[in-house]
């Protein structure tokens, strides 16, 4: 016997519109509407549909609702909006030459947007838009803010720290792409990123609706920043395991410890085929980045790939990219805490497109990368030739676009002949359409052999001009003979005289008519308006002289450029209508063009000046004004056309710490060996001179603390003096150590994380530089004051080994390490050990990095740097000051004492410490003046499974502040997937 209540719901059809509800109360039934409720979930999401109406509605379900409540008897049509899909593209200049953020507002056409039709979706892609084939720029990151219907704020970092120079003076180009909900056959919506987070990687995951892909779609993002202005929450971002269920999206702060990072969302669009969105003209292509070598240092440390764009166009397109890495299920990939991922366009012409990589390396090398592109232009270009004969009145050629290039009836086309004579050549073309064009040429004068003509010609649209310039086609009133001139107006496209102008001349009716050739050219070019003037070709027959000019170009190419002209005539004493000009180039060399031109007047009568516009397109000598120094030369490599600073074939010895002290120098700096001090000279690291063989002598401390204002963005440094009589020139190397000492009286505040150097180390003096994090964007209670304490020693004090350890020569991303190995029973225990950088490249502030020692232990340690902004460069030449002892007893003079702080970091961090980890520490003794202070974080790693390894940490330790009794002690560092590792903090007290 079974006893219960029946189903009410139990063989109820209740249509196709409607579900079957229990009342539980009294179990009776109803058949009600779906309710479609949107999700909980953060992300706004957009499956837009049309019906038969021509109503777009949100999802199929609400369609389904309006059907079921009768308030439509439309049916479904298709997935996607009904209104004609709106997509709005173009490319933003940014000049990228500081290390601050760049941004600019972009407004978009007044009719592309409706207040009322869904929110706006920004993709944007870094795109250099390099014609230098040698040069791979540094990586960037943008973002978007503010975005309306009217406009947005675009907004970019570049890595580097704008040290390094650029061929383009930092002018980079953003492409972007802005919809109104998804197109037809794709989805897009906005992902809020985790409410808060303070350092490292941060991901969150998106689901699609159920059925909506059958395999992993293209996906590209972009992030929006809600918090208006927060410059330090730069960030790369990428997609992460997508797969026809969804994708992760992963943020990583550009610069380490930059501080509290809220209130991020990443605009999304997925898709697999655009064949829908017809009128998007798109082209997509996914380029695999295995990355099982290393990466090239032609590349400047990127993996770079040059790829054919889909189909030919006639201006560059727009290009969107998104990078993609996969880490779910392959335990050899790094998980995206650990990663960074930046992709960018380097270089693209008509034709091709050069795609860079950057990412984070693991102990092994890197991963590979899948980088998403979406291609949106028009039509392409092309060159030909035609032989013309003695017997030829005129020739013509046929051009056909590629079927591909989709183009539409109002295309433009701009032609140019180059040809190896003194002869006048023009052209003109006709039956212009969406297919293709004929191009057509006729010369002037007798020619005694044939001629060959080369045509150059670019097709384009006006949508492809839009922001850059103006493209019309207007006709020419009849006129008999001479010459005819129509003004063109140009309105307010152009806030100063247009400094190119280029003009076609095209046959409408009837085709083929050699007696409409005529010379263009354009005339009194001014902000709004220009004159173009057409004269019949035939005022050049006959023998005439010509006017030959060389032009040498600001830099010299590598090989042949392509090249265009139009003459423009500033009037003077010869009106339009009785003038004709043409011009030509005779001959095109790697430095120089040599244009031919003719005008109608007598060759010893009056002549207006005329003006010859000239595009020269190609690639510039990597070598052009690379000044190697005194002791390297250029080299070219024609295979991948980079170059490389060759030095002296001086090979540095084996042993990279100073323990193998061979010759002192003029500074006082101790070398390996003579062969080394020759090298640093070849390598501009020094100025001096060898003294003697053997180390320079004995110890001598000085200490102090130095004031720096850290209310800017960039780094700060400092000469500091020492005492004339504390070092001598021929008495050893001098070993600095420094600490960020806040000296902090507001004790419910705690700071950035900075990091220290010390750069041009001499017996007299050094210099000090210190950078902190957070962008300068959070208000201090003493403005950005910081004080840098310092000891300074010549060589190592009895009881204790100093040194000056070299890191590896080169390294480009994330975290390097270098191991030293003390001498044979120095130690019987693991060592306080103390360590400082010493920049040996000067002025090169991307060179900031944290610094700690790791697995210190009685034979050795590691000093580990990792740079503070991720990509930030080449790092070079890099030494690390170090001391190690066990006690200081024996050095009595010091009047030092130690302690190590354990930081067990068990819990997540406090936001009140401004996500730092901070401890209240009693002096060792009290002190009449407040002491210096020295410290240096340590983590061990070594044999513990559940650490991190150094690859993917960084460590930054600092005195928030002090008095004569205490200190506080802040350290930070990057989060894994579970929390914090423990770090030991050593402290060198001194003081009286």
């Amino acid at each position: 016997m079974a006893i219960g209540n029946i189903d009410p719901c139990y063989q109820i059809d209740c249509g196709p519109y409607k579900y079957c509800q229990v009342n539980e109360a009294d179990m009776t039934y109803s058949c009600i509407c779906n309710n479609c409720t949107s999700s909980s979930s953060k992300n706004s999401y957009s499956q837009q549909v049309c019906d038969s109406n021509g109503v777009t509605h949100n999802s199929r379900c609400e369609l389904d609702r309006e059907i079921c409540l009768g308030n439509t008897n439309a049916t479904w049509v298709h997935d996607g909006p009904c209104p004609p899909f709106v997509l709005e593209r173009g490319r933003v200049a940014l000049r990228m030459n500081t290390t601050d953020v760049q941004c600019k507002t972009v407004h978009f056409k007044p009719t592309s947007f409706q207040s009322n039709e869904g929110k706006i979706n920004v993709q944007t892609s870094i795109n250099y838009f390099n014609s230098t084939a040698s040069f791979v720029h540094d990586a960037a990151v943008t973002w978007v803010e503010s975005v309306t219907y009217l406009n947005f704020k675009l907004c970019a970092l570049k890595a580097g720290r704008a040290e390094r120079p650029t061929p383009d003076d930092g002018l980079t180009f953003v492409d972007y792409v802005a919809i109104q909900e998804s197109p037809a056959g794709a989805a897009a919506g906005h992902l809020r990123m985790p409410m808060k987070w303070w350092d490292g990687t941060t991901c969150e995951k998106l689901d699609f609706q159920q059925g909506l892909f059958t395999k992993a779609p293209f996906v590209f993002l972009t992030a929006e920043h809600s918090v208006l202005g927060q410059k330090h929450d730069a960030a790369t971002l990428w997609v992460e395991n997508v797969n026809s269920k969804g994708f992760e999206a992963c943020l990583r702060e550009m610069q380490n410890f930059d501080g509290l990072h809220e209130n991020i969302t990443v605009n999304w669009i997925a898709y697999e085929s655009l064949q829908n969105a017809a009128k998007l003209k798109t082209n997509q292509q996914v380029v695999d980045f295995p990355n099982d070598e290393s990466p090239k240092e032609d590349y400047h440390n990127a993996f770079c790939q040059d790829e054919q764009l889909p189909s030919a166009y006639s201006t560059v397109p727009t290009i969107i990219i998104s990078s993609g890495h996969i880490s779910q299920g392959l335990s050899d990939r790094l998980i995206p805490e650990f990663n960074s991922i930046a992709s960018w366009v380097e270089s693209i012409n008509t034709t091709y497109y050069r795609l860079c990589v950057k990412e984070i390396h693991k102990p092994n090398g890197y991963d590979p990368v899948k980088v998403t592109t979406l291609v949106i232009g028009k039509l392409h270009d092309g060159v030909a030739f035609i032989t013309y004969s003695a017997d030829d009145d005129y020739r013509c050629k046929r051009f056909d676009f590629d079927p591909s290039s989709k183009a539409t009836d109002n295309v433009h086309v701009q032609l140019r002949l180059r040809l190896l004579a003194y002869n006048v050549a023009v052209s003109w073309i006709e039956s212009v359409s969406k297919v293709g064009f004929t191009a057509c040429v006729t010369v002037s004068g007798p020619i005694n052999q044939p001629l060959t003509i080369y045509l150059t010609w670019i097709a384009f649209e006006s949508a492809d001009v839009n922001g850059v310039g103006l493209a019309r086609a207007s006709n020419i009133p009849f006129w008999t003979t001479g010459s005819q001139c129509i003004d063109i107006r140009t309105g307010n496209t152009f806030s100063s005289a247009p400094s190119l102008v280029f003009l076609t001349v095209i046959h409408t009716d009837p085709p083929k008519n050699v007696h409409d050739a005529t010379s263009i050219w354009a005339e009194e070019v001014t902000t709004s308006q220009f004159k173009v003037c057409l004269r019949e070709l035939k005022n050049f027959d006959g023998i005439h002289e010509d006017i030959l000019v060389q032009i040498t170009f600001p830099k010299p190419f590598y090989s042949t450029p392509g090249i265009v002209t139009t003459a423009e005539h500033d009037k003077d004493t010869i009106e339009p209508d009785n003038n004709a000009i043409s011009e030509w180039a005779r001959s095109v060399s790697k430095t120089q063009l040599e244009v031919c031109l003719k005008d109608i007047q007598r060759y010893d009568a009056s002549h207006d000046p005329i003006t010859v516009n000239y595009m020269a397109i190609g690639n510039i000598d990597p070598c052009y004004q690379i000044d190697c120094g005194p002791y390297k030369y250029c080299q070219v490599n024609e295979a991948d056309m980079t170059y490389s600073c060759i030095c002296n074939n001086c090979t540095s010895s084996s042993s990279k710490n100073s323990y193998s002290q061979q010759v002192c120098d003029s500074n006082g700096v101790t070398h390996n060996s003579r062969c080394e001090l020759d090298r640093e000279i070849c390598l501009g690291n020094t100025n001096a001179t060898w003294v003697h063989d053997g180390p320079c002598p004995p110890f001598v401390l000085e200490r102090g603390r130095v004031a720096l204002r850290m209310n800017t963005t960039d780094v700060q440094c400092k000469t500091v003096h020492f005492k004339p009589t504390s070092f001598q020139s021929n008495e050893g190397k001098i070993n600095v150590q420094t600490s960020i000492n806040y000296f902090n009286s507001t004790a419910s505040f705690v700071h950035d994380a900075a990091v220290t150097w010390v750069e041009s180390v001499t017996y007299l003096n050094f210099k000090l530089c210190a950078l902190k994090a957070g962008r300068a964007e959070r208000l201090t209670p003493d403005n950005g004051l910081t004080f840098v304490d310092y000891v300074a020693i010549q060589e190592s004090p009895a009881g204790a080994a100093a040194g000056h350890l070299r890191m590896p020569m080169k390294w480009w991303d994330g975290t390097t390490c270098e191991k030293l190995d003390f001498q044979q029973g120095l130690f019987t225990k693991a060592p306080f050990v103390f360590l400082t950088a010493e920049h040996s490249v000067l002025g090169q502030k991307h060179d900031a990095a944290t610094l700690w020692v790791e697995n210190v232990n009685s034979k050795g340690f590691e000093a580990c740097l990792r740079e503070m902004q991720n990509f930030d460069g080449l790092h070079e030449n890099i030494t690390v000051n170090w001391i190690a002892y066990e006690s200081l007893q024996n050095a009595a003079k010091l009047k030092a004492n130690q302690q190590i702080v354990d930081f067990p970091n068990d819990e997540s961090p406090k936001e009140e410490y401004h996500n730092g980890f901070c401890q209240d520490e009693q002096l060792p003794s009290a002190y009449s003046t407040v002491p210096t202070i020295i410290i240096s974080s340590g983590h061990m790693s070594h044999g513990l499974s559940d650490r991190l390894i150094p690859e993917f940490n960084s460590i930054a330790s600092w005195v928030e502040s002090i008095n004569t009794t205490y200190y506080r002690l802040c350290v930070k560092e990057i989060h894994k997937p579970n929390g914090y590792d423990p770090v030991k903090v050593t402290t060198l007290v001194i003081g009286s």
